[in-house]
């Protein structure tokens, strides 16, 4: 009797796991309740193995998105997704993470990004039109979800060899790099002072719709001579002839 209850338990898992391992993607995100600043286009593929050609945010795009769940991390009771996005041949941001804790407070592993500078810096309020070269480079060792942003975070940001066009003049910014940490649930992004631009900044992400920053830039020998005619749009030095950031 208990085999055969044994073997009638097994077949219903088992039917219940290749049906939903059938379910299309697109029926998902149909029943789905999506931010209505997120729009998803091309979707395929089942739960299991979802390709997206496109994944517009606020009108950025990234492209060619696929995810796979890992079937081994089924026997843990905490489903995890191998997520890739972008590549050579397309326009937008590249990179890869590990997304686990799906039911819970989400968290991202191992994360790669890289972005053109330039994508970064249309986003930003600056004082003068310029053109960003490169690319920026994100690592997320470890963020989890939390209120408001986060809970805990662990990475970096690099910008390697970066120059701007601005005022008709080609400006090296040599390498900058920022540390990602977690402040009393908002993330926080500190700037190595090690830099020739003499910038020192702290910008805090207090929620998706807020983001405030702090800092100063403090021209030193190896300050861009470029920039000298950008410094007054930043206002008056103070008596340490550093150049205040707030916003």
């Amino acid at each position: 009797m208990k085999k055969w209850l044994l073997g009638v338990v097994f077949f219903v898992v088992l039917y219940v796991f290749f049906v939903v391992a059938r379910t299309p993607a697109q029926w998902v995100i149909q029943q789905a309740n999506l931010p209505s600043n997120v729009v998803l286009q091309g979707v395929e593929g089942t739960v299991w193995n979802t390709q997206i050609e496109q994944v517009i945010v606020n009108g950025y795009t990234i492209n060619l998105v696929t995810s796979k769940v890992s079937i081994l991390s089924l026997f843990t009771l905490n489903p995890s997704v191998d997520v890739t996005f972008g590549g050579a041949l397309v326009n937008g941001p590249e990179g890869k993470a590990t997304l686990s804790h799906l039911l819970d407070n989400i968290r991202v592993t191992d994360a790669t990004v890289n972005v053109l500078a330039n994508d970064v810096a249309q986003q930003l309020d600056l004082p003068i039109p310029l053109t960003a070269k490169k690319y920026v480079d994100l690592t997320l060792n470890e963020f989890e979800m939390g209120a408001p942003v986060c809970s805990h975070l662990n990475g970096d940001i690099r910008w390697n060899s970066g120059s701007v066009n601005a005022l008709d003049q080609n400006v090296k910014l040599g390498n900058l790099k920022a540390e990602l940490s977690c402040n009393k649930g908002e993330a926080l992004i500190k700037f190595d002072p090690k830099n020739d631009l003499g910038l020192a900044l702290s910008v805090n992400i207090h929620s998706l719709e807020r983001v405030s920053g702090n800092g100063f830039i403090k021209p030193g020998n190896k300050f861009p001579k470029a920039l000298n005619e950008v410094l007054p749009f930043l206002g008056r030095p103070d008596n340490q002839g550093r150049y205040k950031l707030n916003f």
